[in-house]
């Protein structure tokens, strides 16, 4: 077994137990868990299998195969920061959503008066809340 052979199927084994680990303390959700896990099985494959890196390069027209890997992993890179950009996207509308009714229901709280316009906006500020993007994809 050579030492790049080693060398992946420790970084395997490392990504799958912190996974486990960070999924066991609730630091990690349930979609992200799957996604580092299936990350670790695929290196820990192509440990074992160096035939299957072989192939994946020569089908992309890679002479070199631990350049194919290189190339999939930074697309693979490029696609989880997408992800992650949309979530983050998502969460920072949401949270101005929610500062929004938070500052109507500490006005309404300190002019309890002035109602009607209030609730109106406040039924805006919900509907705005309940009919954004439940989809991290969007």
């Amino acid at each position: 077994m050579s030492r790049i052979q080693i060398i992946a199927m420790v970084a395997g084994l490392l990504v799958l137990t912190r996974t486990v680990h960070l999924m066991r303390q609730s630091k990690l959700s349930n979609g992200y868990s799957l996604l580092w896990m299936l990350v670790g099985i695929v290196l820990l494959i192509l440990a074992f299998c160096r035939d299957i890196l072989h192939t994946v390069s020569s089908l992309m027209g890679i002479d070199y195969p631990p350049t194919a890997l290189l190339v999939i992993g930074f697309g693979v890179t490029i696609l989880i920061l997408l992800q992650f950009s949309t979530v983050i996207s998502r969460l920072s509308r949401e949270q101005a959503q929610l500062v929004h009714r938070i500052a109507l229901l500490k006005a309404k709280a300190m002019h309890p008066a002035v109602e009607t316009d209030d609730r109106v906006a406040e039924k805006d500020a919900i509907d705005d809340t309940n009919h954004g993007s439940d989809s991290e994809w969007s």
